[in-house]
């Protein structure tokens, strides 16, 4: 029996010794940081242009109110533009760092939603249109003047079907914490 406990003396001793040799004071706790500091949060408004819904470019630009929130979001409703036959809301799920680059988390996962305005009961959810890196680009807010930057492309999928493809890019003018 006192072998045992020698044994397991010798054994635990040494992994210590391995774990300091290796720079390590022993286990650790790894803290994930917020996705979007607080200081990010609230209400930018701004310009909505480089508007192309179904490959047609010919939209004005509008004035529009994106939010991001402090649940790692950044939502905005988008109403009726030209012949679309509906509202479209976004919730895309993003990451912000420090310096202020922004990243969506979406991955193939529904990143908003058009509602019909024929059959206001329906919505059809929207993806983006690409991979994460090349659906939101040019995405960022400068952590001074808080200007939001990005670029957004979605499309739409009903019973499988890829329809009513999107593109805006919007430049905030207004931050509101």
């Amino acid at each position: 029996m006192k072998k045992l406990i020698f044994s397991l003396a010798v054994i635990m001793a040494s992994v210590g010794w391995i774990n300091a040799a290796n720079g390590s004071d022993g286990p650790s706790v790894v803290v994930s940081p917020m996705t979007v500091p607080s200081n990010f949060v609230g209400s930018y408004t701004g310009l909505l242009h480089n508007i192309i819904m179904n490959g047609n470019d010919d939209y004005e630009d509008r004035e529009m109110t994106f939010k991001v929130i402090s649940a790692d979001k950044l939502q905005g409703t988008l109403p009726q533009i030209g012949s679309m036959p509906g509202t479209i809301t976004i919730d895309l799920p993003i990451s912000v760092a420090t310096n202020g680059n922004m990243t969506t988390t979406a991955g193939s996962g529904q990143v908003g939603t058009l509602k019909l305005n024929i059959f206001p009961y329906l919505t059809i959810p929207l993806y983006l249109d690409g991979t994460n890196a090349t659906a939101f680009t040019g995405a960022s807010i400068d952590p001074v003047t808080k200007e939001m930057n990005f670029t957004l492309k979605v499309k739409g999928e009903y019973l499988g079907i890829s329809m009513y493809p999107a593109q805006v890019s919007f430049t905030s003018s207004i931050f509101t914490p």
